[in-house]
């Protein structure tokens, strides 16, 4: 059996690809390798299950830190901006 984390997987990428197909049905119906490709960006962008615990935030902090910041730093921002590498950075830098 399968864990839950495959299954919302299987089920994100299904909804991508039918939010794809419903709002732009014109450029696709022409093209189904501008279909597959956009099909496929989307579902590796959006249909990401993302890591969660003590490894997942460890794991953050240590990119952030390989950005040439400490780690009390990185963990202070992590958790101040919600474990958002990106909004961590951006507190960080500014």
């Amino acid at each position: 059996m399968r864990d839950t984390s495959y299954w919302n997987w299987c089920v994100i990428s299904f909804l991508c690809v039918n939010v794809i197909s419903f709002f732009s049905t014109q450029p696709f119906s022409s093209d189904r390798h501008l279909f597959n490709q956009t099909a496929k960006f989307w579902t590796d962008t959006y249909a990401v299950v993302k890591e969660s615990g003590a490894e997942a935030e460890a794991a953050a902090v240590a990119r952030v830190c390989q950005m040439g910041f400490d780690e009390g730093a990185a963990r202070k921002a992590l958790i101040d901006n919600g474990w958002d590498e990106s909004a961590a950075v951006n507190a960080l830098l500014s």
